[in-house]
């Protein structure tokens, strides 16, 4: 039987078919962990809630939520699947502030450790905010 080629077109997509599919399941792995925090009794108090971003903070922005405070307004959170990339992301500069967190199904098969993972690296972005505001933490 003869082999067949793919060409580059139909590899490419499903390249980006394969990435979208991972990249949706880790939005969701985190989405579950910031529903399970806003239900949660040790919510900080600083959180006010949580939503998915639009399609065009997604595609526009590279945001995936978006976070509302009681104090600092609004912080952005982009939802990537292993630290290199998060770090990756993180030191790239934008006009904003965008925060990566790294959830794999490895992090998130343990709700109680991710929860913490996700809100040590909240807490220091909520840190870095006040700092440059020259607000008292």
């Amino acid at each position: 039987m003869p082999v067949r080629w793919m060409g580059r077109k139909r590899l490419r997509f499903i390249k980006n078919t394969e990435q979208n599919r991972l990249g949706r399941s880790n939005e969701d792995r985190l989405w579950s962990i910031f529903l399970g925090m806003m239900n949660s009794s040790e919510k900080p108090e600083w959180l006010r809630f949580v939503r998915r971003a639009t399609w065009k903070e997604d595609h526009f922005q590279e945001t995936d939520f978006v976070i509302e405070t009681h104090d600092i307004g609004t912080m952005f959170v982009n939802a990537k699947s292993s630290h290199f990339h998060a770090n990756q992301f993180n030191q790239q500069k934008r006009s904003r502030r965008i925060v990566a967190i790294p959830m794999d199904a490895l992090l998130a098969a343990k709700p109680y450790i991710a929860e913490d993972f996700v809100l040590d690296i909240l807490w220091k972005e909520y840190e870095n905010i006040r700092f440059m505001r020259g607000d008292p933490i």
